[in-house]
Parts: structure tokens; C-alpha cells; sequence
């Protein structure tokens, strides 16, 4: 991969992996390419770190086994998690399907150890939600009902809504009370308001 390579590059790049992509979806038929996509998008871990460390933001926008080599393995969260941890929210908004999806596919599981090997995705996952949800600390005034962060915020309602009981819900909500409790002590108002509004999506799932 090259960060430095010329857009039209990177756009048809993406054009021809996401036709791939669909392709390898039936992957009885097209195991091989499948397995080769696999490869090489983890490949692409160095990349995307490039890519942040020389701000080729823009570029990236528009481009169950524990064996990273098996197809359909659980690495493939890290790196969803790894768009998470950057600090534009659009990018971790890109994702918020394939959570959906995979919260989809895990409801219908009655195996709990199973499930049990998501949690760790999962907590990582609304905790990044929790700090993407955050307002700006030096923002004055009552926040922007109908701007483009409203809009997010609101689709972080559903997606907590869609992951939380991988974890369960009490396990959420008291990962959130000892962030206040944290927040107590050397906290922001942001903070504290991000972990309230995570709290309250979710707690009506244990008030009766």
C-alpha cells in the first residue's frame, strides 16, 4: 500500500476490492479469493498506521477463529477497532453495520462461551463509542440539535443498543459509573455527560 499514490489510484484500488468483496460473499464458491482478500486486508494494518501518522485522512475515507489465517476470523474486529481509535468519528460511523451485523448473527447464538470471546471487542468497542460521543470541553451554549454530531449521537443510541448484551447490560452500565466516578475527581463535563448518555440508552434494559 502507498499513502502517497495518486488519488484516482486509491479510488479504483477500492472500486476493484469491493467487487471482490461481493464476489468472495459466497464464499463456498469462492473460498480461495476470499481467504486471498482476507490476507491481504490484515495486510494493510502497517498502511492505515502510515496513513495516520501522515494525515492521508481523506484517502482513507474513500478507500470466530482465534487463528488470524482462518477465514472468518475474530482479528478481523481489531481492525474495526483500529478505525475506533481514531479521532474522527465518521470513520468509526463507517462501521457501525458490520457491528449490527454481527450483533445479528451473535443474538441467534445459544453457545455463551461462544459470545464470551466477542465481550473484549465489544467493551473496546463502547468504550471508543463513549469517547466519540463526547462534546467539544470548550463548546458554550446548548449544543446543535440538527447538526452532523447530533445526527451521529443518535446512531450511537442504536448501535449500543445493537452490542450491549454481549456484554450485558449491568456490566456496561457499571463500567460507565466508575468512569463518573472517575470523572469525579479530575473529570470534564464532557466526560461526565458522555458517560451519562451512554448509561441512559441502555438502562431501561434492567429498570422494570
Amino acid at each position: 500500500a502507498a499513502p502517497n499514490a495518486p488519488g484516482f489510484l486509491h479510488d479504483a484500488a477500492t472500486e476493484c476490492i469491493v467487487s471482490a468483496l461481493v464476489r468472495a460473499e459466497d464464499y463456498q464458491t469462492h473460498q480461495a479469493l476470499a481467504m486471498n482478500l482476507q490476507t491481504a486486508v490484515y495486510q494493510l494494518h502497517g498502511a492505515f498506521n502510515n496513513a495516520l501518522a501522515e494525515s492521508f485522512i481523506e484517502k482513507l475515507v474513500n478507500d470466530g477463529s482465534d487463528d488470524p489465517n482462518s477465514l472468518g476470523s475474530i482479528h478481523t474486529l481489531e481492525l474495526l477497532l483500529l478505525l475506533a481509535g481514531h479521532h474522527d468519528y465518521s470513520l468509526i460511523e463507517m462501521t457501525f453495520n458490520i457491528w449490527y451485523r454481527l450483533s445479528e448473527g451473535l443474538f441467534s447464538f445459544e453457545d455463551d462461551s461462544h459470545i464470551e470471546k466477542f465481550k473484549p471487542y465489544v467493551q473496546r468497542y463502547l468504550a471508543a463509542l463513549y469517547r466519540h460521543c463526547r462534546y467539544d470541553t470548550e463548546e458554550e451554549g446548548v449544543p446543535d440539535r440538527d447538526g452532523d454530531f447530533a445526527d451521529f449521537r443518535l446512531k450511537v443510541v442504536e448501535t449500543v443498543r445493537d452490542v450491549v448484551f454481549v456484554v450485558g447490560t449491568e456490566s456496561c452500565v457499571t463500567s460507565m459509573h466508575n468512569m463518573l466516578k472517575t470523572c469525579s475527581q479530575s473529570g470534564t463535563w464532557d466526560e461526565v455527560e458522555a458517560a451519562l448518555f451512554i448509561i441512559s440508552t441502555v438502562i431501561s434494559n434492567i429498570i422494570p
